[in-house]
């Protein structure tokens, strides 16, 4: 649904005030804001599923649950834009709730207080803003049933909180981001994390962005080996790392890798090439390590005399179906 004219809104809040209506979608602009306690008087007990999106200015919280809406049945809620949320807990029952996309700067301890109330996550998406000190307990936060979880930071980002204190048995997918900034993600609570959580069986996908301090992507590989995509941005791989790559004894599932921290050019195509060959030849005792398909490692520059040969590796690499991207500086 496009931008709604009045004529739209007068629709909308007549629909919700006669019609049990289970899914609301709307996209509003600022001026639109007020249909939202109009909202709050209308029917939306049977309300399971809620997506407002605004453009409202950074300045312009607009409070979009009113101490009197109730939305007892709503499972799922997507929220984009600058909308206050305080007294979002008093509106849903929130161990129901098994998604939740809050693309609004929230503070980190107002973050992990909304995963403290929501036990039954399946999707979770926040943007999380900096703050000085966390106000929340330390205690520990366990999402039994979350799969994916995505955590966008805003500026000088902290993943530290959420590493020391969530618990996540059945996820499949992280995402740690910054678009800016390096974050604060301490390698050792991010293997605590994995540990603590049964060591993360079902996780295949895991991207961070940024990191103030490299990544050992061998030490994450050894910890999660049921990742099929690994995309650290400070990662490095060393000698033993792409050495256990290649043997299928490290990453067996790994498909996808990526890392801007430098490399030896030779190293990771060596690293790629055995591994694509003993997977292929059956050399390999488990018989079910995956193929590479995606290798984007930045390497160090190396001298002409070199990069033709190196040009013809990766050309005979990328016509056997592997997308090998090496750059140099």
């Amino acid at each position: 649904m496009s931008d709604l004219d009045a004529w739209g809104l007068h629709v909308v809040s007549s629909l919700v005030m006669h019609y049990p209506l289970r899914k609301l979608e709307l996209p509003l602009s600022f001026d639109q804001l007020s249909i939202i306690p109009e909202l709050s008087k209308g029917l939306l007990l049977p309300l399971e599923y809620l997506k407002l999106e605004t453009d409202a200015d950074d300045d312009m919280n607009v409070l979009l649950f009113p101490p009197d809406l109730r939305v007892p049945k709503l499972k799922s809620i997507f929220i984009i834009g600058n909308l206050d949320i305080r007294g979002i807990f008093s509106a849903a029952p929130w161990k129901q709730i098994c998604n939740f996309h809050l693309d609004t700067l929230t503070n980190p301890s107002f973050c992990l207080d909304i995963l403290r109330q929501c036990h039954s996550l399946i999707t979770c998406h926040l943007y999380v803003d900096s703050e000085a000190e966390i106000t929340n307990p330390n205690d520990e936060i366990i999402l039994p049933n979350l799969q994916t979880l995505y955590i966008r930071f805003h500026d000088d980002g902290d993943a530290n909180p959420f590493q020391r204190l969530l618990t996540l048995p059945c996820v499949t997918s992280i995402n740690f981001e910054c678009f800016y900034d390096p974050i604060l993600c301490d390698p050792l609570l991010l293997s605590k994390m994995i540990h603590r959580s049964n060591d993360m069986p079902s996780l295949t996908t895991l991207s961070i962005s940024r990191s103030e301090t490299p990544i050992d992507l061998g030490r994450l590989l050894q910890d999660a080996p049921s990742l099929e995509e690994l995309s650290v941005t400070n990662g490095r791989l060393n000698n033993k790392a792409r050495l256990g790559i290649a043997m299928g004894t490290l990453g067996p599932r790994l498909q996808k890798i990526f890392s801007n921290l430098e490399h030896e050019a030779n190293g990771i195509l060596c690293m790629v090439e055995s591994r694509q060959q003993n997977v292929k030849m059956g050399l390999l005792a488990d018989t079910h390590v995956s193929l590479l398909k995606y290798v984007s490692v930045k390497c160090r520059k190396v001298i002409d005399g070199a990069l033709p040969a190196l040009q013809t590796r990766i050309h005979k690499l990328q016509k056997a179906g592997v997308d090998v991207q090496v750059f140099s500086m």
